[in-house]
């Protein structure tokens, strides 16, 4: 966003690119999404040449359902290479692929979605897109909503029904 100014800016070109629609950016659109993936103009533009040098391996640790149940197993025997990804990021960063339609079209069946493993409390994710790990085992992209108690929280989908009173992990 901070490139674009539209959080859905980079999803709407990818989109277009799937269709076969062109789209134009301007040139201090390309020069700023250029800085903030920390990639040269040229490799963004053409995809000759190296990328950069500020960029990143992120490892792509599993699957967040949007949609469908997943579940997740242990990281390394879930993915076993990583995905070079372009992008400014902590070291606590990971990509995860989304699997499901629920979150269509904020979240895209198969898009790589990049995430922070942190300890955020569940409380400080209200009203935010959220990849979770529920009580019974599943790990979801969802908007986190409260629940009818202090510990259960309800996961809001665009194109499935809200799940109520569901325990993060």
């Amino acid at each position: 966003m901070r490139a674009t100014g539209s959080p859905d800016a980079i999803r709407n070109l990818r989109r277009a690119v799937r269709e076969g629609r062109t789209t134009t950016l301007s040139a201090s659109t390309i020069e700023a999404l250029a800085r903030i993936l920390a990639v040269s103009v040229q490799w963004l533009m053409t995809g000759e040449g190296t990328p950069g040098a500020g960029r990143s391996s992120i490892p792509l640790v599993g699957i967040v359902g949007a949609g469908n149940t997943v579940m997740p197993v242990d990281d390394a025997a879930m993915i076993d290479l990583d995905q070079e990804i372009g992008a400014l990021t902590g070291e606590d960063t990971v990509a995860l692929q989304v699997r499901g339609d629920s979150q269509y079209p904020r979240f895209l069946d198969g898009e790589i979605v990049l995430v922070e493993r942190d300890t955020t409390l569940p409380d400080d994710l209200v009203g935010e897109y959220a990849a979770v790990d529920t009580d019974d085992g599943r790990r979801l992209i969802k908007i986190v909503r409260r629940g009818s108690r202090p510990t259960l929280f309800n996961l809001e989908s665009h194109n499935a029904p809200l799940e109520e009173d569901v325990r993060i992990a």
